[in-house]
């Protein structure tokens, strides 16, 4: 078994193999036994490069609403804002019974991920639907 180094002894080579490694399709707790690292520093070494090490790497326009220059962002806003709740887990709650309007937030957005409907448990009406926007670029409907 290899001994671990520490992140502040790393070279640039022991640093590049680390994301060679992740970019060849290593997962993240799989590099450390491989190169002898810890995983902190592994991912410590991922994010100094920007590497988003999620699984979920949905993307969206994250920048949509820093303008809002037209009646659809400005209605989809006072939507989210007005039906809408942030979890303890970041994400973006809210009730529509009208699954177009999920639609045409996420082509707004631009987002590439799945959109899914989510029944809550014991709910009554079956005509309302939960759906869920995250923080970290995911979009559950």
């Amino acid at each position: 078994m290899k001994m671990f180094t520490r992140s502040n002894k790393l070279t640039a080579q022991q640093k590049q193999q680390i994301i060679d490694a992740f970019n060849q399709g290593m997962e993240c707790r799989e590099i450390p036994r491989y190169l002898g690292v810890s995983e902190r520093y592994v991912s410590r070494v991922l994010l100094e490069v920007n590497i988003n090490t999620r699984k979920n790497r949905y993307r969206l326009n994250e920048s949509y609403f820093d303008i809002i220059n037209s009646q659809v962002k400005a209605y989809l806003l006072g939507l989210v804002a007005g039906d809408g709740c942030v979890t303890k887990t970041n994400y973006v709650a809210f009730e529509s019974i009208d699954k177009e309007l999920t639609e045409l937030l996420s082509k707004e957005l631009q987002y590439s991920g799945k959109i899914r409907i989510v029944q809550p448990k014991d709910y009554a009406p079956p005509a309302s639907n939960k759906f869920f926007i995250s923080e970290d670029s995911q979009c559950f409907v």
